[in-house]
């Protein structure tokens, strides 16, 4: 008997323990600053929430553009997640291996970066950070700041998109009451999500950038409820994005 107890105790520690560095592991990884670098923080998924990327359920005309992106956009395998990048002066996307062999949420999001430079036309600087995507951005954030309820979005599958919650992190960046609730709602969740490193965040320029990819990426899934999230709380800035790709020849 003396010995069945033990062993509970010994199981029951080292299922502590277990838990306990993952979560530490978990919680000590940051995003590394590097523009256009976005990475999965949180606990995982307890549920499996499966979303496609650039296949027909996909907006037609980024599907357009990711392909023409994908075939004129540098690829460049390397080890670690948090190092995805996309880089204008080498006009190249650096994807692990799990996202360099599959079309997937991270993959997207580094080629939204790579069409950002591209629609920047004879301007040294992304597309996003120009005058008529910065303005749509100010407007959607100003609306989006006076009416987001995080009970709400909970109560559809929107926030299970990583996309999303990169927008949400950025748009509510330096609302420290926010943060919280947000991190709290999706630890509690168990789901994962993408939050980029604050000294990063602080510029509003960068922000804008990652929500810019954010769009694309989702519009370039097969995410309904995720799509329902940009036309209800970023409207301008999605259709700004989007009348850019459509009026492109890919």
């Amino acid at each position: 008997m003396k010995r069945v107890a033990c062993l509970f105790v010994l199981l029951l520690i080292l299922a502590v323990v277990v838990i306990g560095s993952f979560y530490g592991y978990v919680r000590t990884q940051r995003d590394n600053g590097a523009v256009s670098s976005a990475l999965l923080a949180g606990f995982t998924s307890l549920s499996p929430h499966p979303i496609t990327y650039g296949e027909e359920t996909s907006e037609p005309s980024c599907r357009q553009a990711y392909h023409y992106l994908k075939g004129h956009t540098g690829v460049c395998l390397i080890e670690d997640s948090g190092s995805s990048r996309f880089s204008p002066k080498e006009n190249t996307v650096y994807l692990p291996h799990a996202d360099f062999s599959a079309d997937t949420a991270a993959s997207a999001h580094e080629f939204g970066h790579a069409l950002d430079w591209f629609l920047r036309g004879e301007s040294p600087q992304y597309y996003s950070r120009q005058e008529t995507f910065s303005h749509a951005y100010a407007a959607d954030c100003s609306r989006m700041q006076e009416t987001f309820l995080v009970q709400r979005l909970f109560e559809t599958e929107a926030y299970r998109n990583p996309a999303v919650s990169d927008i949400l992190f950025a748009v509510f960046y330096g609302n420290e009451e926010m943060t919280r609730v947000l991190t709290a709602s999706y630890n509690t969740a168990g789901v994962s999500y993408w939050q980029h490193e604050e000294s990063y965040m602080r510029e509003l320029h960068n922000r804008q950038t990652e929500v810019f990819a954010d769009i694309f990426t989702i519009w370039l899934s097969d995410d309904a409820e995720a799509k329902a999230f940009l036309q209800t709380f970023l409207p301008q800035s999605s259709r700004t994005l989007l009348e850019q790709v459509q009026t492109q020849r890919w």
